[in-house]
């Protein structure tokens, strides 16, 4: 059993496991370009040939904006961004907030909150909420979970390492967004490249205590132990100095921010420990936390190339012989979840 101490970073290979292509990011693409469709914008590309969904949202908006301009001569940019981004949102919330879509079992949640407090998911749908195993029958029904789990109000939703929900000690943080905030979802280049900035923003931003604080752990002037603010109310401050285990997530070309948060935890854990090596004097705090990424061993084959780069990022792939993606999970409950390295 776990000390719930380490945290996990969720994608949706699981519950594709479970529940069959409907999870599929194929599925959510058809889903999408049907109602564009339907909304009389001319798509002539389906998602497959693009091999990329960010790019596939951006060839959305290209064909709306095509559509929207002949239509109406609409040459407002950032008016025609707006309303293509909130058809969008509205599709996308539909969609995971459907009855058919949240219709799953209660055992891979249980299994999530059983080992861990935080949970980190690049998910957008609210899932993890409101199949909370202790929740209470009135709240199961009507899906209000908002009455049990606390809202990070106080903070920007697009674009925000701030971005999450409670129910102490639980804590979850939605990286892209969720539905229940339709102007959070953002997907597309505009979507990484604003996380990737948000991202930056909080390495370097001089307006900021927390800002300047997380910049002091990274360099080792401070034990990420110690910390004084509001930063380990940042998903960005989780995935830097806790242990971290990674399942479900592809990291696929497409997740930008992911990618790019890797890098940037391995080159400071360098100069780090060039400091230390040449420290003249001066203590530097080498704390450096473990990240294991979990895949299965049929698809060894596919994920050679990005285990090799995630070793070089100095972080540990581990591999789970199994026959099936379920066996992959239950194995990785079973042995893996919450245990200390």
């Amino acid at each position: 059993m776990s000390n719930n101490s380490k945290v996990l970073l969720l994608g949706n290979g699981i519950y594709r496991a479970f529940h069959g292509e409907e999870e599929s990011w194929g599925n959510i693409l058809g889903y999408v370009k049907d109602r564009f469709e339907g909304d009389g914008v001319v798509l002539n590309i389906k998602p497959s040939a693009l091999r990329s969904y960010i790019l596939y949202f951006e060839y959305l908006y290209a064909c709306w904006k095509k559509s929207k301009w002949e239509s109406k001569n609409e040459g407002n940019e950032i008016k025609m961004w707006g309303e293509f981004s909130g058809k969008l949102q509205e599709y996308l919330s539909e969609k995971y907030d459907s009855p058919e879509y949240t219709a799953y079992s209660k055992y891979i949640n249980g299994l999530v909150w059983e080992h861990y407090n935080v949970v980190l998911t690049t998910n957008i749908d609210n899932r993890l909420e409101i199949n909370f195993p202790n929740m209470d029958a009135e709240y199961e029904d009507d899906g209000d979970y908002a009455k049990e789990w606390a809202q990070s109000s106080n903070r920007k939703w697009k674009y925000s390492t701030f971005r999450r929900k409670e129910k102490d000690p639980r804590k979850i943080f939605y990286m892209h967004g969720s539905i229940d905030k339709e102007k959070s979802i953002c997907f597309g280049l505009d979507h990484y490249l604003g996380e990737y900035m948000c991202q930056y923003d909080c390495l370097y931003g001089l307006d900021s205590k927390d800002r300047t604080m997380l910049l002091k752990m990274l360099k080792g002037e401070v034990d990420a132990n110690d910390i004084e603010g509001d930063i380990e109310n940042s998903w960005l401050y989780h995935f830097l100095f806790r242990d971290v285990d990674i399942i479900g997530q592809g990291l696929s070309n497409d997740e930008i921010d992911i990618w790019w948060m890797i890098e940037k935890r391995f080159q400071y854990n360098i100069i780090r420990s060039i400091e230390n090596e040449n420290s003249n004097g001066k203590k530097v705090i080498n704390h450096k936390n473990t990240i294991r990424y979990f895949y299965p061993s049929i698809d060894i084959g596919k994920s050679k190339p990005k285990v090799e780069l995630l070793r070089a990022f100095d972080v540990v792939p581990v591999i789970i012989p199994c026959s099936t993606y379920r066996e992959f999970y239950k194995i990785y409950f079973d042995e893996f979840a919450g245990e200390n390295t």
